[in-house]
């Protein structure tokens, strides 16, 4: 028998970052591998939390539809096993046991109208080619790569021609910021596929706590917690964990160039590097947990 939400000691408890984790970078194509490794984990009574930049509406129509349809979850209650914090903190969602969604959203970090219409119109009229602005944001600004298999950029856009515009877009909002005066309030937070305007409150850790939260309002326990993530921010999932007094690994699935500041910290948890990167490194370690069980 399945059990139930809430019910004690699970194995795992892990916490996804979603793009370039769960998701192709350039493509955004979820991995189908990943995503029946999380539907597995849900209909074992194993909590999942999904702690991205994402929008809570992106979650919904992406991935939690999909998990439904093309995963073949059909018991709702299942759902009641996913926690997801959208916007870094700044927006989270729970699922009852009927399937039925509940939104939360904390307004008091939300970054001004007049901000946000600013860095709109500078991406539209600069980096048009390379980069969109996310209307769907409510309590940060995101500034997301165009996806590649978009026919109105095909053969112009990549994730190095992203990556060449990112700089300039930096220097450009940090400009506006210190202009406006919002600078010790606000932070820039460029990632493999995005680049956020969001208080200096949120991140991964902030959101975190929220999962923790939860976690223990509904009374799961584990001996084991497992953060994935492909940027330097998501290691703040694995200290929030490790400063609770949880027993973590933090997985980096992110470029190489990247893996010495991963490491110039010298964590007190231990930490894998896949060989694979992004999505093909999270299958990496998901089919290597799956060979030691077995």
């Amino acid at each position: 028998m399945k059990e139930r939400l809430g019910e004690g000691v699970v194995d795992e408890v892990y916490f996804f970052d979603v793009d370039g984790v769960i998701t192709v970078p350039d493509s955004r194509q979820f991995d189908r591998e990943i995503m029946e490794d999380i539907a597995r984990r849900l209909s074992q009574g194993e909590p999942v939390i999904l702690n991205t930049g994402r929008s809570i509406s992106w979650i919904q129509t992406r991935i939690i539809a999909r998990l439904i349809h093309a995963h073949n979850l059909k018991d709702n209650s299942s759902l009641a096993n996913l926690f997801v914090v959208g916007e870094k903190g700044g927006t989270w969602l729970t699922l009852d046991e009927d399937g039925l969604m509940h939104e939360h959203r904390d307004d008091s970090i939300s970054v001004p109208q007049d901000l946000q219409d600013e860095v709109r119109l500078v991406v539209e009229e600069r980096f048009p080619k390379t980069m969109f602005f996310d209307r769907t944001k409510h309590t940060m600004i995101s500034v997301e790569m165009n996806e590649v298999n978009d026919r109105r950029y095909e053969g112009e856009l990549s994730l190095e021609a992203f990556e060449r515009d990112q700089i300039r877009l930096v220097e450009v909002l940090g400009e506006i910021l210190k202009k406006r005066g919002l600078d010790k309030i606000l932070e820039i937070d460029p990632t493999t596929i995005a680049t956020d305007i969001q208080n200096k409150k949120v991140g991964k850790d902030f959101a975190a706590r929220k999962a923790i939260a939860w976690l223990e309002a509904k009374g799961f326990k584990s001996e084991r917690f497992v953060a994935v993530g492909d940027s330097k921010s998501d290691l703040a999932t694995a200290e929030e964990l490790h400063n609770n007094g949880y027993d973590v690994q933090f997985v980096f699935v992110g470029a190489e160039s990247d893996r010495e500041d991963i490491q110039r910290g010298n964590p007190v948890f231990p930490i894998f590097f896949p060989e694979g990167k992004f999505n093909k490194g999270t299958v990496e370690f998901l089919r290597r947990k799956t060979s030691q069980v077995l």
